[in-house]
């Protein structure tokens, strides 16, 4: 599983999380498949995803189940931790 990881960095994150947090090798492949290394480098809060990957914390809302992380950086939108739909249309709109 951590031969396919591209680059080093992220192999030696995974590799210190399987050990700090005794993961089986299904879990490190719902890790690695769910981009948790790219979603902390992403997120206004890392507390809270690492609490999720541990299972610390149950998502308590739908909405964190569901969404989907979006890299939509050629908008020029400011680094929020959420947007309403109609700015990210009018964004999406005016960019085309």
């Amino acid at each position: 599983m951590l031969l396919g990881v591209d680059s080093e960095e992220k192999r030696e994150f995974y590799i210190a999380e399987t050990i700090k947090n005794n993961w089986t090798s299904r879990q490190l492949e719902r890790q690695v498949y769910s981009n948790l290394y790219e979603r902390l480098l992403l997120s206004n809060d890392k507390d809270s995803v690492l609490a999720v990957a541990k299972n610390e914390k149950l998502p308590s809302d739908a909405k964190e189940i569901i969404k989907d992380p979006m890299f939509l950086e050629f908008l020029g939108l400011k680094r929020e931790t959420s947007y309403y739909e109609r700015d990210l249309e009018n964004a999406i709109i005016t960019h085309l």
